[in-house]
């Protein structure tokens, strides 16, 4: 399935960047801190110094001397140009809102890896089923590769009214709260594919539903052809 494909493709790209990070006098050539988010194709570079990188392809892994407390510091400082980046700093994630010229949010992390000086640089993006959804981590007691995240519940001490205010402010949904869940909708284009056949694109629905029970988020996607 293409599903399993990316998450392998993923996964190798994870195992690379670990032996060209760690590999003494490595170098991967890679000369920008790029990441890409799949859902709204929007791009960023960050603009922060750094020893080492390798990308994959919509995330990339880096090395550099500074903590996250000082990439905050350097990112805070810089000029965007017409974009507006604003940051906030969580255990091991700093949470970067870029708004654009039109208006625009996205959202982007630096997040931090196990031994402190490697850090990969993405959109918040996580796997529900076989779609790729936006996911705030830094409220989910979760530890692993955004990239291999699977929609598995996780402890939390967030509110439903924290994961709201994270969706809401991108204004890229529609957002409906019942008792204890909340359900997030968009649509999104795909385009023809010889992967599933397909000759031309279609628009689908897609709506991602949260349930929070006794502090443990679990997750759901529903997707349908319009």
């Amino acid at each position: 399935m293409k599903y399993d494909f990316l998450k392998k493709a993923a996964l190798a790209s994870a195992l690379l960047a670990s032996l060209l990070l760690f590999g003494a006098g490595c170098d991967s050539g890679v000369r920008d801190i790029r990441a890409r988010c799949p859902m709204d194709k929007d791009s960023m570079i960050l603009p922060v110094k750094f020893e080492h990188a390798y990308s994959g392809g919509d995330f990339t892994h880096f090395r550099t001397e500074s903590s996250l407390a000082e990439l905050k510091a350097e990112l805070d400082a810089h000029d965007f140009g017409t974009a507006t980046v604003s940051t906030t700093l969580y255990e091991g994630v700093l949470l970067l809102e870029k708004r654009d010229a039109g208006g625009a949010l996205h959202y982007y992390c630096i997040r931090e890896d196990e031994d402190g000086d490697t850090y990969t640089f993405t959109a918040p993006m996580g796997w529900i089923g076989q779609e790729r959804c936006l996911i705030p981590f830094w409220l989910l007691d979760y530890d692993g590769p955004y990239y291999s995240f699977e929609g598995e519940p996780c402890n939390t001490a967030a509110s439903l009214s924290d994961f709201r205010a994270f969706y809401e402010k991108t204004g890229q949904f529609d957002i409906a709260e019942g008792e204890n869940t909340l359900t997030v909708a968009w649509e999104k284009e795909t385009a023809a594919s010889p992967l599933t056949d397909t000759t031309e694109g279609k628009t689908i629905a897609l709506s991602l539903t949260l349930t929070l029970e006794e502090g443990v988020v679990s997750f759901a996607v529903r997707t349908e052809a319009t």
